[in-house]
């Protein structure tokens, strides 16, 4: 096969037909991810549609394969892929997928541990004797069968990769953002040494107990940059991944509002390979805004990173501690776990970071935070029912996302920065709980006697 064929090749092929074939997973595809229930899942699928019928075929799935350079890239199907390499090991086949491969993360090394036990004792469970081996493994051989899509243009590769779905592991928008931009890293010139780190720092974020990456981009960086624009959106899915796509630097310039985004990269770029800057300090970070168009690459791994820090330097390690008990006190009422609470919150933290990301953290003072506290809480006084729709329709706090954007100086926010809220209490007429809520709203006062 040469680089000049182009057109997509569709095949039917039998496990057999492919043993023999260099596939490679390539850097930017996502950790060996499946769990013990997708293995056996799997292999008693194998065992009652191939091992228990004498004639049959059992079609195992999809596998996208980029041809380049003499390699077969493995687009889509590595978690099958690797999991069938392992049960050949068990089975001790001289064949085996993805001989060669090496796996660099620790999360993959883990999974191929952990599984291969599960593939032995699943055998175990079933008294296999060495002739049941030897049956089961020509079984699967000649009866499993594969759809093999090889295509010879990258971008053609991961337009089928995002119409996919993996057996049991879906392909979740993070995956496949983590995909584009690794490929746009390669296109852009990183080296192998480079994408890998991009990579694994990304699933160790993802991996995180706090879920600290799906957190910044689902539920502030993506609801942020677009009440901002307006747009009344709040789930993050794979139809909107166009939303942190944006500038590939390696391509022509085309459009006007490029010029100065590309010439602030490449001015980063240089400093930071200037050994006096680098040793002052000077121009080593990129000046990030959450709205700012996106640059493809390096550039969003390093957005992203950018925000979970943010978030963590405004919320958890803020050395403002007046501001810490403030938020923490938040966190006592009764009915604050509620799903319309959490909403709320949500709500508020994000005008709280979209002010920090515009004027910076020593400006986020008392007047602002809990100004903003109050506008947004007005909702759970307003409501005893919250839904998305509440959230995205309430002006009282989704103007500070048209506001912020729009002011130089923090003083242009004060004349829409102070509520007014005067409605009488009435047990009856709020959500259980709120009563603290709407003391400090009517009183102007401090919450608690330490802050």
């Amino acid at each position: 096969m040469t680089e000049s064929i182009t057109k997509p090749i569709l095949e039917e092929r039998f496990l057999k037909e492919i043993l023999d074939k260099e596939y490679q997973i390539p850097s930017y595809q996502r950790p060996y991810k499946w769990k013990k229930e997708h293995v056996v899942q799997l292999l008693d699928d194998l065992y009652e549609n191939i091992y228990l019928k004498r004639e049959s075929i059992y079609r195992v799935g999809s596998i996208i394969v980029h041809y380049s350079n003499n390699v077969n890239n493995i687009v889509d199907g590595q978690q099958r892929l690797t999991t069938l390499s392992l049960v050949l090991l068990h089975l001790k086949s001289n064949e085996k997928l993805l001989n060669n491969q090496i796996y660099q993360h620790a999360v993959s090394k883990n999974n191929i541990k952990y599984n291969f036990q599960a593939i032995v004792d699943w055998f175990i469970a079933k008294s296999f004797d060495k002739e049941d081996h030897s049956r089961f493994l020509q079984k699967i051989k000649e009866s499993c069968q594969f759809v093999v899509i090889t295509v010879y243009e990258q971008d053609e590769a991961f337009q089928l990769f995002d119409s996919q779905n993996s057996r049991g592991k879906a392909l979740y928008p993070h995956d496949l953002l983590k995909a584009f931009h690794l490929r746009e890293m390669e296109k852009n010139g990183s080296n192998q040494t480079t994408m890998e780190l991009y990579s694994t720092k990304w699933e160790d974020y993802l991996l995180q107990g706090d879920n600290l990456l799906l957190d910044i981009l689902n539920n502030h960086l993506y609801r942020i940059r677009k009440w901002v624009k307006g747009e009344k959106k709040y789930y993050f899915d794979t139809a909107n991944l166009n939303e942190f796509k944006g500038i590939s630097l390696y391509k022509k310039n085309r459009f006007n509002y490029e010029v100065a985004v590309r010439l602030l990269d490449g001015t980063i770029e240089n400093a930071q390979l200037n050994q006096v800057l680098k040793h002052f300090s000077i121009a080593q970070k990129f000046p990030f805004q959450i709205n700012m168009p996106i640059i493809n690459g390096k550039n969003f791994f390093d957005y992203i990173f950018h925000y979970i820090e943010l978030k963590q330097l405004v919320f958890t390690h803020n050395q403002d501690k007046k501001f810490l008990n403030f938020n923490q006190s938040w966190k006592q009422y009764y009915g604050w776990w509620r799903t319309g609470d959490e909403k709320v919150r949500n709500l508020y933290e994000n005008i709280c970071l979209l002010f920090v990301d515009r004027f910076g953290i020593d400006s986020f003072e008392n007047i602002y935070y809990q100004e903003f506290f109050k506008n947004a809480y007005q909702l759970r006084l307003d409501s005893k029912s919250i839904s998305v729709n509440s959230i995205l329709l309430f002006v009282k706090a989704q103007k500070f996302f048209h506001l912020i954007p729009n002011c130089y100086v923090t003083e242009e926010l004060h004349s829409q920065l102070f509520c007014n809220y005067s409605k009488a209490w009435r047990d009856d007429a709020f959500a259980k709980g709120v009563k603290p809520i709407y003391d400090f709203i009517i009183n102007y006062k401090v919450i608690t006697e330490n802050e």
